[in-house]
């Protein structure tokens, strides 16, 4: 029998353990907006007449969005001010409505404008969770920043696997399933 002083200690580090689940799980979905229209990016070159350098940009705009996106937040010091919950999930949501602006995109310049929105949003999710993560884990903070940083790898290759599953469905389906899979990554971060 545990000393109700040894029970809490173990209570609050089972709950940060499970919190680095619910946390990597949320990630792992949001960051499917990252690359998801460079799983498509065939497709999307039939669709805007897309040229070799209209498709690099296309893949950097996210990438520079996030860039911008890191800085301005770090500038204003948004991770600071904002509680983490609602900046991770509120970002979350401008991703998954940024990639689904894909669908409607008249040209490739509004999508190239889009994927840089994708990116500076996602750049309200993912600095935060490290830092999050930092705080929470003293001890193990290696560990836990590592299973945070492969959710990251994970979600942002997850659409290429979901493209190679659906190669001979329409691309829309990528670009709803990231966005549903974002959405529902922010109501993990909303919650828990």
């Amino acid at each position: 029998m545990l000393a109700p002083a040894q029970a809490d200690a173990q209570a609050k580090e089972n709950s940060r353990w499970a919190m680095l689940g619910f946390l990597s799980l949320a990630i792992v979905l949001s960051m499917t907006t990252w690359f998801s229209a460079t799983a498509i990016i065939s497709e999307l070159r039939a669709v805007w007449s897309l040229d070799d350098a209209s498709i690099a940009w296309l893949t950097n705009a996210v990438q520079i969005g996030f860039v911008v996106g890191a800085l301005c937040a770090s500038i204003f010091n948004l991770p600071d001010i904002i509680a983490p919950r609602t900046l991770m999930s509120v970002s979350a949501v401008l991703a998954a409505a940024a990639n689904l602006g894909l669908l409607i995109a008249p040209n490739a310049e509004a999508a190239m404008f889009l994927r840089f929105v994708t990116g500076l949003a996602l750049a309200g999710v993912y600095p935060p969770a490290l830092k999050l993560i930092s705080t929470w884990f003293v001890q193990g903070r290696g560990l836990a920043l590592g299973c945070v940083i492969a959710a990251l790898t994970l979600g942002s290759a997850f659409p290429h696997l979901l493209r190679a599953l659906t190669s001979n469905l329409n691309w829309k389906l990528v670009v709803c399933s990231t966005s549903a899979m974002t959405v529902i990554g922010a109501a993990l971060m909303a919650r828990f």
